[in-house]
């Protein structure tokens, strides 16, 4: 596959895999397009071999992504960080709950983590963005201008603008 010059010099080694794997899921778009859209929307895109790539963050997985696609900083990975993710359909106290640990966490320094679904990941991170002090971390299955559930997209903006939206997944 042709690889824009961009790409090979931001990605390095992994540009063609990225490549190939992107022109699978884009069907009528080419990677040219998408990855000018990333740069015009300050979308920051880091492969795993690549500089930048927070190798730190993922020590001991046994899956490390290969790309990371995020708005914000990747340095907001380093330090102590917690997931809070549950239920959907969370029972009004599950939610309270989820908000207090996300408010008390922040507070004490420990970023929050979800995958900010409806339910228990949204009040940890609506708590989270209350308690402030700590970065929130949002990682979504879809590209960061897709928001699901749309009924989040306040939400998604918050986390962008306070913290750290990422996928492993190109924009679109």
């Amino acid at each position: 596959p042709r690889v824009p010059a961009p790409l090979t010099r931001a990605l390095g080694a992994v540009a063609e895999a990225v490549v190939r794997s992107w022109n699978r899921h884009l069907r009528d778009r080419h990677v040219e397009e998408v990855w000018e859209r990333h740069t015009a929307a300050s979308v920051g895109v880091v492969s795993r071999t690549s500089a930048g790539y927070p190798t730190e963050a993922f020590e001991g997985a046994s899956w490390p992504p290969e790309l990371l696609v995020h708005r914000g900083s990747l340095d907001l990975l380093a330090g102590a960080r917690v997931a809070i993710v549950g239920t959907r359909a969370c029972t009004e106290q599950g939610r309270q709950t989820a908000a207090r640990l996300g408010s008390d966490l922040a507070e004490a320094g420990v970023a929050v983590v979800s995958g900010l679904a409806l339910g228990i990941d949204a009040a940890a991170h609506l708590g989270a963005l209350r308690g402030g002090g700590a970065p929130v971390i949002g990682v979504v299955g879809s590209g960061l201008d897709v928001v699901y559930p749309a009924r989040n997209a306040s939400l998604w903006r918050a986390v962008a603008a306070e913290g750290l939206l990422m996928s492993e997944h190109p924009l679109g």
